[in-house]
């Protein structure tokens, strides 16, 4: 915005649009797909693979492993084990999910010009990820995770509930309950 000729200081000349037609930058996103072509040649295939890993029903402990597992004390180990690898399923599910989410936020903000709002994204996204292989290879770790994360919980299940994810409905529903 330039001060309109002969106006005060205070006097902006606004070229706003009555009504818009598109979205975002389209020159940023000529010159991104044009800089990243070689990536965005393997785009589909990533796309297939995130599918198949994150685009699922996550599903519930074999109910023989529950069912043997019931009335045990709490610090049975076989019980301890069984409760560490479910807890790591669902957590590592869930930060695998919001990670996908994330990615694609980047590639919006990045597409369009805003390179400093995709880095914020992916600084969060980097935490979900090491989070995540973390409680991969050190599963006694996720109750404590899980435990001491419940305001991360609420923010996850807020964001996952905002994005339309439902317990028990559609084939590709998130048991929030189970965390």
């Amino acid at each position: 915005m330039r001060p309109a000729p002969g106006a005060g200081l205070l006097s902006l000349e606004c070229d706003v649009t009555p009504l818009p037609t598109g979205v975002g930058n389209r020159e940023e996103q000529k010159a991104f797909l044009q800089e990243h072509s070689a990536f965005l040649a393997h785009y589909p295939v990533l796309k297939q693979i995130v599918e198949k890993a994150v685009c699922r029903t996550l599903a519930p402990p074999p109910q023989s492993e529950v069912a043997m597992l019931r009335g045990r004390l709490e610090d049975d180990a076989e019980a301890i084990a069984f409760e560490n690898k479910a807890t790591t399923d669902r957590v590592i599910f869930l930060l695998a999910r919001i990670a996908v989410e994330d990615f694609s936020e980047i590639l919006i903000l990045a597409g369009n010009g805003r390179g400093i709002g995709a880095y914020k994204v992916l600084r969060g996204m980097y935490e979900r990820v090491v989070h995540a292989v973390y409680l991969d290879k050190n599963e006694e770790a996720s109750r404590r995770f899980v435990r001491q994360s419940d305001v991360y919980k609420y923010k996850l299940a807020k964001r996952l509930l905002a994005q339309g994810h439902r317990p028990g409905r559609g084939s590709r529903s998130v048991e929030l309950h189970m965390l």
